[in-house]
């Protein structure tokens, strides 16, 4: 009886470290996730806002001709 009870009790034992792994490891996937979904939005927000950086600095200096402008 006693060993059974051992047996199970180390089964449960078990049974609990492995959820907790898989918890573990679907927490820091699920962060994982959602550090590459902010780094791709801030990549994707930072490349829409390049062009028009670089229209406004354009616009600023005016020391393009009006032609490079148009073409742009």
């Amino acid at each position: 009886m006693l060993q059974t009870l051992v047996m199970l009790q180390t089964l449960v034992m078990l049974q609990t470290l492995v959820m907790l792994q898989t918890l573990v490891m679907l927490q820091t996937l699920v962060m994982l996730q959602t550090l590459v979904m902010l780094q791709t939005l801030v990549m994707l927000q930072t490349l829409v806002m390049l062009p028009a950086l670089s229209m406004r600095t354009k616009q600023g200096l005016g020391s393009t001709s009006d032609g490079v402008q148009s073409s742009l």
